[in-house]
């Protein structure tokens, strides 16, 4: 469970198991589990150590995937006569090289070009911030695009952090146990930009009817993510940080007044 959490949650962690010695690997020792097969769906990568000279290299692989790309848990399972066994430790400073393993730094410029169509064109839009705002440490970079193009914010649960909480263009939480203005605001958008979220059942709520007269952008480092749940008009692959650092020359600035004033008679209803 605390690993199926941390692959949810982008929690960054190693975990080391111990396992029947090498020799009795296949013959269902006493204690024998298939550790790393059991938890291929939980992790991002799982190591079996059969020699104590690849354990250093296989640890300091394990730290780079479990940091890098989307954060998450990484296994190294270490058999006992492994555990028990001497050799010089020489620490691994060769270039990391995980052939098809290799995090997306920035968006195109085709992609930043469908993205500032987007946002420049909106009337209503509203910028929904995941906790890859916070893993990204895009912060200050999601503050810069709000202010500029006066758009406001609603937050994940894992979110809540990304945006000062004061700041006049805060909704607050979204979904199921959000802010009802972020929810108002959320299903009367023109667009929405997905800024490292994945759209899960407690944001979103009935698919069919989640915001449903939005365009959407989708800036997000796990592929996987984008499309999955919500249909996205524009889907960026990319480091959170880099892509809103390309953006943001190109937005235009805007006061939105409309937008505002109705958002805050929600925020006066709420109070």
């Amino acid at each position: 469970t605390g690993i199926a959490t941390a692959m949810m949650d982008s929690s960054p962690i190693v975990c080391i198991t111990g396992q029947v010695p090498t020799t009795a690997l296949g013959g269902d020792a006493f204690q024998e589990t298939d550790i790393t097969g059991a938890t291929l769906p939980l992790t991002k990568h799982s190591y079996l150590v059969m020699q104590v000279e690849d354990l250093a290299h296989s640890v300091r692989e394990a730290f780079y995937i479990a940091r890098t790309g989307r954060p998450g848990p990484v296994l190294i399972d270490v058999p006992k006569d492994v555990q028990t066994a001497s050799t010089e430790f020489v620490y691994p400073d060769d270039p990391i090289n995980l052939p098809g393993y290799h995090p997306p730094e920035r968006a195109t410029d085709q992609q930043v070009a469908d993205a500032l169509e987007l946002i420049n064109g909106a009337e209503k839009p509203v910028i929904l911030a995941g906790h890859g705002v916070l893993m990204s440490g895009a912060m200050a970079e999601l503050t810069q695009l709000v202010e500029k193009a006066t758009i406001p914010v609603a937050t994940t649960l894992l979110g809540i952090g990304g945006m000062p909480a004061s700041h006049p263009c805060n909704l607050g939480m979204m979904g199921m146990h959000g802010t009802a203005m972020a929810n108002h605001a959320i299903q009367e958008a023109d667009l929405l930009i997905a800024c490292g979220m994945r759209f899960d059942d407690r944001v979103t709520g009935n698919l069919k009817t989640y915001s449903p007269n939005s365009k959407k952008i989708h800036l997000e480092i796990d592929a996987s993510e984008i499309n999955k749940n919500i249909r996205v008009d524009v889907g960026i692959h990319a480091d959170l940080g880099t892509v809103l650092l390309q953006i943001i020359p190109g937005v235009k600035k805007k006061k939105r007044e409309e937008w505002v004033e109705t958002i805050g008679k929600w925020r006066e209803e709420a109070d």
